[in-house]
């Protein structure tokens, strides 16, 4: 059994022990899996359908200011929802743009203006419904989000089948190893 937990760099995999009682790092990993995200919360779910793990999280849309030893994305980039894959919570997929800017702003006004953000997802039959806290237009900054809104993939999971196979594992492009 294995708990997913967000942190500053990417994710934070932890095993449960049979019994219950005991977390610990997974072994495989040393805990750490970088993720194609932002610095953002997301819920990761396994899809028993697909027989993978599935997330809805907030995608990079401008790349770093400037080199950093820290090579994760930018933490306020909220302007770009993505549909993310996996078959094992360590190597992920990017397969589809769900929520994307909806004015003509240029990168780094978009980044600081707009946001899809803290988004609950569950399915409904063939759908995935997902409620999005958003600010958009000419908002103070990405976390002055007025509206909440209900979104619905309809029939995701021929989306879902036909990205995976189409789509490489992502890898980070900030890392030089």
């Amino acid at each position: 059994n294995i708990e997913v937990v967000m942190i500053i760099l990417g994710v934070l995999l932890l095993s449960l022990s049979a019994d219950g009682k005991t977390l610990a790092l997974d072994t495989e990993t040393n805990g750490l899996v970088e993720m194609p995200t932002t610095v953002t919360k997301f819920r990761v779910r396994y899809d028993e359908k697909s027989g993978l793990y599935l997330t809805l999280a907030n995608y990079p849309s401008i790349p770093m200011p400037f080199p950093s030893r820290n090579t994760a994305p930018v933490a306020g980039h909220r302007n770009v929802l993505a549909l993310l894959a996996s078959p094992d919570l360590v190597h992920w997929k990017v397969l589809d743009i769900l929520l994307s800017d909806r004015t003509v702003m240029n990168g780094v006004a978009s980044a600081r203006a707009h946001g899809f953000q803290y988004v609950m997802w569950d399915w409904q039959g063939e759908d995935i419904l997902y409620v999005v806290r958003e600010a958009m237009g000419y908002t103070k900054d990405y976390h002055d989000g007025r509206f909440v809104t209900l979104y619905r993939l309809a029939s995701y999971l021929p989306l879902v089948k036909e990205r995976y196979a189409a789509t490489d594992f992502w890898r980070n492009p900030n890392r030089t190893k």
